[in-house]
């Protein structure tokens, strides 16, 4: 990884990490809500794929057994 790619992908990041913070993705009311958890969820399956986003209620990725219960 180039020192760009790697600068690009830590920026990305602190993107992602402050969306997460913002009301929009806190608020599923408010009218960018949709949009930044659309951006956060893309972010993570790029990231870590298969696994549940950081944070999420759905933890079948972690026990497959539980699915459908």
């Amino acid at each position: 990884m180039t020192a760009d790619n790697e600068y690009q992908e830590l920026e990305l990041k602190a993107e992602i990490e402050e969306m997460m913070l913002s009301p929009a993705y806190k608020n599923a009311n408010h009218p960018r809500h949709k949009f930044i958890s659309k951006r956060v969820r893309e972010y993570f399956e790029t990231q870590n794929p298969g696994e549940p986003e950081e944070g999420s209620k759905d933890n079948s990725a972690i026990n497959p057994t539980t699915k459908g219960t």
